[in-house]
Formats: structure tokens, C-alpha cells, sequence
């Protein structure tokens, strides 16, 4: 069995982590890796951290250890076939994760958010928390329903808004999704979010509300 490291686990590694320390141990230097898309996000933290030099130092210690894996053509085809499952049931997992997910898948490994397929299913688990999710077709990690609360400006509070089935893991009614909870607090502060814009490093505007949806017409009942 061969573990790909993710960022996470790789940080909670130079922090001595317990748990994390305890499961490296178990394994030979060469039942894990880390990816050159893990490498980047390390060497991202180095340049924006406080003290530079010794953040690299813990790095290259850890990459002493523990070696790269280039994320390479056949990476890029499985996360580009994991991306177009997830997006198509409207349930993406972070851009690295996908990217880890289908280097993980072909260099026939576990990550560690460890992904593995086994017929449709893949699982998942953090071991930072020891914890194991499962999940069909990349279709998971439960991303189909969460909680959002809101409170202040004047909004009608009091209230449960939509609901889920018994096991918490997709809606039954009401739903309502990030653009909507988005589209209500730029309503709340009365930024017409529809024409809104930002500027990016390089000066170019992009759009304040990427994401399709509409204000929650529960929340938007003001209480005098």
C-alpha cells in the first residue's frame, strides 16, 4: 500500500503532529510520496511565511524523507475524468484535492485524503483525524448538503430553512445553495452583485458573484 501526501498532512507532519507521526512511523520511507502539486503549496507557504528560511528547512528535512512524484500526463487525464464526474452532479471537492485525487488514481496509490477506486466507490480518509468517508463515483464527500447560519442586519431570524433526509446528507426541500447564501448578503448590503466586479492582481475585473443564485426570500422580510 503507497500513500500520496497531501498538503494537510504534510504540515501537520513538520508540526509533529501525534496522530500523523504515528502512521508515518508504521510505514517504510518508500510506501509514501509527495506530489509536485503538494510541492508547489509548500514552497507557496516558505515565500509567505514569517521566517522563510526555516520553514525551508523543515521542508527539505521532510522531502529528505520522503520523496516527489511529478504530477504527469497520466495524473492529468484521471483528475480531468474525476473533475468532469464531480461537476456534472454539481459536487466539487477543492481544485488540489481533484488534481491529488487523479495522481493518486494513476499512480495506482492511496492519498491521503487517501483516494482509492474500488469498482465506482472511492474512499476517503484524513489522517489527521482519523477519520473515513465513502462516497460513489467521486459524487461525495458530502458536499450535497451543510449548514449555513445567519444573523444581524436586520434579517427575519428564527428560522430552519430547507431540510434533509434522516442521515443529514442531501435535501429533501427548500434548497438553497452557496450562490443564493452569497446573493443574500450582497442584497443585505445593498451591492448590486449582478454588475459588481473586483480587480485581481493583474488588474483585471472579475465578476464579485461567480456562482449563480438568487437572495433568500425568507431572510429578506426586515424585523422592525
Amino acid at each position: 500500500m503507497r500513500y500520496l501526501l497531501d498538503t494537510n498532512t504534510c504540515i501537520a507532519a513538520m508540526r509533529n503532529d501525534a496522530l500523523v507521526l504515528k502512521r508515518m512511523a508504521a510505514l517504510s520511507p518508500g510506501d509514501c510520496a509527495i506530489s509536485t502539486i503538494t510541492s508547489y503549496e509548500l514552497a507557496t507557504g516558505i515565500e509567505k511565511c514569517a521566517n522563510p528560511a526555516k520553514e525551508a528547512a523543515k521542508v527539505n528535512l521532510l522531502f529528505a524523507t520522503i520523496g516527489e512524484v511529478a504530477f504527469d500526463a497520466t495524473a492529468a487525464r484521471e483528475s480531468g475524468r474525476i473533475r468532469a464526474s464531480l461537476e456534472s452532479q454539481g459536487c466539487m471537492i477543492g481544485p488540489y484535492d481533484v488534481l491529488l485525487a487523479g495522481q493518486s488514481l494513476g499512480w495506482g496509490s492511496f492519498s491521503s485524503l487517501e483516494t482509492r477506486r474500488n469498482s465506482a466507490e472511492c474512499q476517503i480518509f484524513d489522517w489527521r483525524i482519523g477519520n473515513c468517508h465513502r462516497f460513489h463515483d467521486f459524487g461525495g464527500h458530502w458536499p450535497h448538503a451543510m449548514a449555513v447560519l445567519f444573523s444581524g442586519s436586520r434579517i427575519a431570524e428564527g428560522q430552519v430553512i430547507g431540510a434533509t433526509e434522516g442521515r443529514g446528507e442531501h435535501p429533501v426541500s427548500r434548497r438553497v445553495g452557496v450562490g443564493d447564501f452569497l446573493a443574500t448578503i450582497d442584497r443585505r448590503l445593498r451591492i448590486d452583485a449582478e454588475r459588481a466586479s473586483v480587480r485581481d492582481r493583474a488588474g483585471r475585473p472579475v465578476p464579485l458573484l461567480q456562482q449563480e443564485g438568487a437572495p433568500i426570500r425568507e431572510l429578506m422580510a426586515e424585523v422592525l
